[in-house]
């Protein structure tokens, strides 16, 4: 117990009644700065060391029902949102992703830094009629076929 006590730290408590935009909470992602963004039904409140700002459709983001948020490495924020797609910020400009403009769905559960829509084998992109038809693909479909041809040899022998 108090190994866990000793390693809390900044703890805090926040409610609609501190200005946070709604109380029922579906992720928080601290920003390079040490801001805290805190995904809401409702939309967004982002927490500085002395203030709530609340984000909605009318300030940019795309939809108020917020569900992820990921504060990237180049200090870019993407907001995403189950039914209206993404909505990234970065220098103070909202820009939106949706599924009319490349997404596979606009119902977005988790985002993640990484390499994705990129083939793992090659490092080519993977083509969007792949990711269409299989959005958790890892390889291009070459790539991902001569890696099952492999497997069948291995498994022939």
């Amino acid at each position: 117990e108090n190994k866990i006590k000793n390693n809390v730290k900044n703890v805090f408590k926040v409610t609609v009644d501190d200005g946070l935009i709604d109380n029922q909470i579906f992720a928080i992602e601290e920003s390079f700065n040490n801001d805290f963004y805190i995904a809401t039904r409702e939309g967004v409140s982002l927490i500085s060391k002395d203030s709530i700002t609340n984000i909605t459709e009318k300030d940019g983001l795309i939809g108020n029902y917020v569900q992820t948020i990921l504060s990237a490495s180049d200090s870019t924020v993407y907001f995403g949102t189950y039914g209206s797609g993404v909505t990234y910020y970065k220098n103070g400009i909202y820009k939106h992703i949706t599924k009319k403009n490349g997404l596979v769905d606009d119902k977005i559960q988790t985002i993640e830094e990484g390499e994705f829509g990129y083939c793992t084998v090659t490092g080519e992109p993977i083509s969007l009629k792949r990711l269409d038809a299989r959005p958790i693909a890892t390889m291009s479909l070459e790539a991902q076929e001569r890696h099952e041809r492999r497997e069948k040899v291995h498994r022939d022998e």
